[in-house]
């Protein structure tokens, strides 16, 4: 008597459909397909073993198929985004970033202002630089009483990117005082 499951069972401990083999029962008859594996269940009921015989099929072409290669670009990762500099009208800050399975000098920056202490990308940046690669940007007169943000998008050698995550400055930007206009008090 078949219980529910055998049939499953079976199924897992040997693959019926693998190319390159033929299966019998103890019998001789071909166990090819899911309805002769049924069969062979039923033809063998109250049997505690059922023996499955293998033989090579010389005349069956095996199926080729490729194997996944590791050739797949990893996607680059930027962390611990960081503006560097003086925060002075006509002063360079840089953007730094920690970037691994990318390269450094191919990720790309880009700067922006916002009057807004928190970090919001949705809403309020103003750019003030193109997309480049250069991580340096000297501060422009509209960056007074702003904050400056920075965009850091990693990039591979090959133009894959990844991610690119924002920092945003601790204090806003000054205006640089003009000490030129001053003249120097000279004591004596």
């Amino acid at each position: 008597m078949l219980f529910p499951g055998h049939f499953e069972h079976m199924q897992k401990i040997v693959d019926i459909y693998s190319v390159g083999l033929r299966f019998a029962d103890d019998d001789g008859r071909p166990v090819q397909n899911d309805l002769d594996v049924l069969n062979m269940f039923k033809n063998y009921s109250g049997s505690t073993v059922i023996h499955l015989y293998a033989k090579r099929d010389i005349n069956s072409r095996g199926l080729i198929y490729k194997l996944p290669t590791s050739d797949i670009a990893p996607i680059p990762i930027v962390t611990n985004v960081k503006i560097m500099g003086e925060l002075k009208v006509n002063q360079k800050v840089m953007v730094y970033g920690a970037i691994s399975k990318g390269v450094e000098t191919a990720s790309i920056a880009e700067f922006f202002i916002t009057m807004n202490k928190n970090l919001d990308i949705e809403n309020g940046l103003t750019p003030i630089s193109s997309p480049s690669k250069e991580k340096e940007l000297e501060l422009p007169l509209q960056a007074v009483g702003q904050f400056v943000v920075a965009k850091l998008t990693p990039m591979t050698e090959d133009g894959k990117s990844g991610d690119p995550k924002y920092a945003i400055s601790q204090t806003f930007v000054k205006r640089r005082l003009a000490t030129h206009l001053f003249p120097k008090i000279q004591q004596s």
